[in-house]
């Protein structure tokens, strides 16, 4: 952890406001980027990332010096997503379907489009596929830790990935 950081996270630990004010505003437009990506709407967005900045709050306590804290709070912010959705509907699973050969779609395929074309197109996406994607693609998850984490079968998070993938180049292709 830099010093500046060690510095807040003291501050934070005593409960000094501006401390806590120094945090959330050094660190509140990247956490919102990765809340855009999961929730798909700004409203929604918001709320999850207010909820995952209490939760950082209420845990900075039991975070390690060791630890890298821009990763503990995405992490949180991931996790605060997740769970928000999973309230809203449970996540729909996805069964693989038997005898599809072709899911694949290439791996540059979405090297030359704008970030806000994909944050848009990823919107649009169901939940199930716009967590899995951004989990696998986006955060570098494998199959095993996202159906883990989602409480999924392997083979029903490489189906909604690829189908995700499939679906966004449908939407790009459309938009360009």
């Amino acid at each position: 952890m830099k010093p500046e950081e060690e510095q807040l996270v003291a501050g934070c630990r005593n409960h000094n406001q501006k401390a806590c004010k120094r945090l959330y505003d050094m660190f509140a437009p990247s956490m919102m980027a990765v809340c855009m990506r999961y929730m798909g709407n700004r409203a929604e967005a918001q709320d999850v990332m207010q909820d995952g900045f209490i939760k950082v709050f209420n845990n900075i306590g039991k975070l390690r010096t060791s630890a890298v804290l821009s990763a503990w709070i995405r992490r949180i912010m991931v996790n605060t997503a997740i769970d928000t959705i999973r309230k809203k509907a449970d996540l729909v699973s996805v069964e693989a379907v038997e005898g599809e050969k072709n899911l694949g779609v290439a791996a540059d395929a979405f090297d030359n489009i704008g970030v806000e074309a994909i944050m848009a197109a990823l919107a649009v996406l169901p939940d199930t596929q716009r967590v899995i994607f951004n989990l696998c693609e986006i955060e570098g998850y494998s199959d095993a830790e996202v159906a883990a984490t989602l409480g999924m079968k392997e083979p029903s998070i490489r189906s909604a990935r690829c189908r995700a993938r499939q679906a966004l180049q449908k939407i790009l292709a459309k938009n360009e």
